[in-house]
């Protein structure tokens, strides 16, 4: 009779998952940043009510092409450049603000 061999229960799973940036919404964009202490819960509301007439033109696809910008930055892992699409969006007061 041999010993009993222990044997792992659990295995690793690698997956690749294509995900269309465009189904995310602006909020839940927002709701990142505010979960990695990038931007206050005012912050996002603040951008959430500015008054159409200092918001940036939507894109054709839909959206604002800076916070569009910025979800693409955040995918790829390049939090500072988000940041400054952030900033832009935001508009003149705000550009440094969240890069410092």
């Amino acid at each position: 009779m041999t010993d009993w061999k222990r044997r792992s229960t659990s295995a690793d799973v690698y997956t690749t998952v294509e995900v269309d940036l465009d189904e995310f919404s602006d909020e839940q964009l927002l709701q990142e940043l505010i979960d990695r202490g990038i931007l206050t819960e005012g912050g996002a509301v603040a951008l959430l009510n500015r008054p159409a007439g200092n918001a940036q033109p939507a894109a054709s696809a839909g959206g604002y092409p800076d916070l569009t910008r910025a979800r693409d930055e955040l995918a790829i892992g390049r939090r500072h450049e988000a940041l400054i699409y952030v900033e832009r969006y935001l508009g003149r007061d705000w550009i440094g603000r969240l890069t410092q």
